[in-house]
C-alpha cells in the first residue's frame, strides 16, 4: 500500500469516527473542501478550508451528520474516491442519506489538498477523470 493510500484510509477512518482535528492535521496549506450542494445552504460558502470548519457549519445549524466508509478506490497514486454512506438530520427530524463518492487528492508532499463530495461514487470518478472542479484545477495549475 502506498503512503498516500495508507494516509487516505487513516484519514477516512478518522473522519468517520468524528476525529476531525486528526483529519485536519493531514491537510496541505492550500486545502479546500468543495461541498456537495445537497449538504449546504445558499447562505454558506461552497468551500471550506478544513473539515472541522465544514462540520462546524452543520453543528451551528443543529444538524447531526454521520458517515460510514464503504470502500476506497485508487484512481492514481495521488487521487482516490471514497464510497461513503452519508446522512444528516435536522433538529426537527428531517434528514437525508446518500451513498456518496468523495474525491480526495494529495499534493507532492503527501498531504490532502482537496476533498469534494459528489452524489454518487460514479459521479466522483467521472469528475476526477476531468480534473474534478475549478478549485482543484486551480490547485493543479499552482502546483505545476
Amino acid at each position: 500500500m502506498s503512503d498516500n493510500a495508507a494516509t487516505m484510509r487513516l484519514a477516512m477512518e478518522e473522519f468517520c469516527a468524528g476525529d476531525f482535528a486528526a483529519f485536519d492535521a493531514r491537510l496541505a496549506s492550500d486545502f479546500v473542501h468543495t461541498a456537495n450542494p445537497l449538504f449546504h445552504r445558499e447562505d454558506e460558502a461552497p468551500q471550506f478550508s478544513s473539515i472541522s470548519e465544514r462540520m462546524a457549519s452543520f453543528a451551528a445549524r443543529g444538524i447531526t451528520a454521520r458517515s460510514r466508509l464503504v470502500g476506497i478506490e485508487a484512481l492514481r497514486p495521488d487521487a482516490f474516491v471514497a464510497t461513503m454512506s452519508l446522512s444528516s438530520e435536522t433538529p426537527t427530524g428531517e434528514g437525508m442519506s446518500m451513498l456518496a463518492g468523495v474525491v480526495v487528492t494529495f499534493d507532492r508532499a503527501g498531504r490532502i489538498n482537496h476533498v469534494h463530495t459528489y452524489d454518487t461514487p460514479g459521479a466522483a470518478r467521472a469528475a476526477a477523470a476531468t480534473g474534478c472542479c475549478d478549485a482543484h484545477r486551480r490547485q493543479a495549475i499552482r502546483a505545476a
